[in-house]
């Protein structure tokens, strides 16, 4: 994790490795990587969390969008990138404002407190995470772009 800026803003650097190496091995992979990505802080909830989000987003995700692109860079990247956009905004935002405040602070009322506090440090992530997969996917061969399997 790098600290960027103020607020709480941090960039984890394994995140958009983990969704290009989660996409390109399907759900085995993506079960791999969701596990090795979790491993570390509070494993009890992130390697779940991880595990889910890889298979359901990218895992199982990235052929279709491979399918739609059709040959086409431009397309592939912007799919690829709407799949981190949904894993961000509709898993990340969901999951760790209520597994907080369910589990860990046991007070309900947190989660609108906490998603709202969560929300733009998590932005910046995504941002960066947006950025570094966009150029490993246009510098790798059409081959190696495929998913795997």
């Amino acid at each position: 994790m790098f600290p960027l800026g103020p607020g709480g803003t941090v960039i984890d650097p394994r995140m958009p490795f983990a969704f290009v190496g989660a996409a390109l091995t399907g759900p085995v992979g993506a079960i791999i990587v969701g596990f090795l990505a979790g491993v570390g802080r509070i494993p009890v909830f992130n390697i779940p969390f991880h595990v889910i989000g890889e298979v359901i987003f990218f895992g199982l995700g990235y052929k279709p969008i491979f399918k739609w692109a059709k040959g086409s860079l431009k397309k592939l990247i912007l799919g690829f990138n709407g799949l981190t956009l949904l894993y961000y905004y509709l898993w990340e935002t969901t999951y760790w404002p209520f597994v907080v405040a369910y589990f860990m602070t046991k007070n309900p009322t947190m989660v609108v407190p906490l998603y709202f506090t969560y929300l733009p440090g998590m932005t910046g992530e995504m941002i960066a995470a947006i950025a570094i997969q966009s150029v490993i996917l246009s510098v790798l061969p059409l081959k190696y772009r495929r998913p795997q399997w």
